[in-house]
């Protein structure tokens, strides 16, 4: 099914990460991770179709410490569900997302 899907990422961290979930072109939800700050973010603002309340658009971020250099990961998408699993589950983010149909891609950059 689209935009149904389970990651487990073990990440080394160096200078950060920036992950695209539920992306197309123009819009998608994005999970960085800042090691100067130790926050890890789930950008919503941009995640679809945002416009039907004015707080939809929203940030959630949580200090995650890395262990030697690391961050664990496992993450949840259920078509609306975003669910954020770090360190083993020692910090969860969870939130809802309504995506465009073309957002299906799911995209990692290094910092």
């Amino acid at each position: 099914s689209k935009n149904v899907y389970h990651l487990k990422l073990d990440i080394e961290i160096g200078n950060g990460f920036d992950l695209n979930l539920v992306q197309s072109e123009n819009a998608g939800s994005k999970l960085s991770f800042d090691p100067k700050s130790n926050l890890l973010s789930l950008d919503r603002t941009k995640s679809g179709q945002v416009d039907f309340h004015k707080r939809f658009p929203s940030v959630e971020s949580v200090v995650v410490k890395p262990e030697k250099g690391r961050m664990k990961l496992e993450i949840l998408v259920d078509k609306n569900i975003v669910e954020i699993f770090a360190q083993d589950g020692k910090v969860v983010i969870t939130d809802l997302v309504f995506p465009l149909d073309s957002q299906i891609g799911i995209k990692l950059d290094w910092n």
